[in-house]
């Protein structure tokens, strides 16, 4: 009985040094296995829209445009697209 104690504490102890061997050797990536903290890449990509936010909005600005130009008559884009033109000849030729 006693030799299989002694076996059961020899093994318990060998993994007990090999988790701690582990953990040292790994301490330095600890950081990286934290889920908790955001990694750098996690704080960049954080501050910027996601693809699926972008094209979220192109699509809301894509509709109301539409809701725009179902109220609008040619005529009336006629007049700003003319009154555009005029705007754009003026700063032309005041910057010549």
């Amino acid at each position: 009985v006693r030799d299989v104690f002694q076996q059961i504490d020899r093994v318990v102890f060998t993994a007990a040094e090999e988790l701690k061997r582990r953990q040292e050797r790994y301490r330095p990536y600890k950081h990286l296995l934290t889920s908790h903290k955001k990694s750098r890449v996690e704080k960049w990509k954080g501050s910027m829209p996601s693809v699926t936010a972008i094209h979220q909005r192109i699509e809301d600005i894509s509709a109301r445009l539409d809701e725009l130009l179902s109220r609008v008559t040619d005529q009336q884009i006629g007049f700003f697209t003319l009154r555009t033109n005029l705007l754009v000849h003026g700063i032309r030729s005041h910057a010549e």
